[in-house]
């Protein structure tokens, strides 16, 4: 089992990458109800577009780079990560990596699945993307302390403090609800 070292929190400082045109501030983010473009609220991680029918949540790591899981309800979840030093990667490469969860880091994983990440280049930045990702991921992500990507040989590429995940993703998935125009008391809706 790789070391877990690295860590961000789900409450650090605004992406690299700043805000989406047209969206509110990346730390002031969330949902309501609206009338066209979300409401903004005060100390949410999640961030809707408009004219989209997706949400995200997005946070720096320890290392200073960035994860973001995004949620279109009728598509699925996607994870995208940053990575400065994967300068041997190219745009256009697909890297199988390992995403695993657990309660904390040295204890054993309590879910791990092998994805394949689309590798593209953000002026320096190397930035890796999964969607969709697995049925469970929002799952896994809301009852687990930390969240670490790995290589196929178990070297960190990302990892992150989970704290307060599970009412993260109950604002991710309302949010995308409300951006998709969906009824949250729909019974056919996943549910954590």
């Amino acid at each position: 089992m790789a070391a877990i070292a690295l860590y961000g929190s789900l409450h650090s400082p605004p992406s690299p990458f700043g805000s989406r045109p047209g969206g509110c501030d990346r730390w002031r983010m969330g949902c309501g109800r609206r009338a066209g473009a979300a409401a903004c609220l005060l100390a949410s991680p999640v961030f809707a577009y408009p004219d989209e029918e997706m949400c995200d949540l997005g946070f720096p790591t320890a290392s200073g780079e960035y994860v973001t899981i995004g949620y279109k309800p009728r598509v699925g979840t996607s994870v995208m990560i940053t990575n400065k030093h994967a300068t041997s990667l190219r745009a256009g490469e697909v890297k199988s990596l390992v995403v695993v969860f657990g309660s904390e880091p040295g204890r054993p994983f309590t879910s791990k699945h092998v994805m394949p990440f689309d590798v593209h280049k953000v002026d320096a930045q190397r930035v890796l993307s999964a969607s969709p990702t697995y049925k469970d991921f929002l799952a896994d992500f809301a009852r687990s302390g930390f969240m670490a990507v790995l290589t196929p040989q178990g070297a960190v590429v990302s990892a992150i403090k989970l704290d307060g995940s599970s009412s993260a993703v109950e604002q991710l998935r309302a949010c995308a609800y409300v951006a998709a125009k969906l009824d949250p008391q729909d019974p056919f809706l996943p549910k954590l």
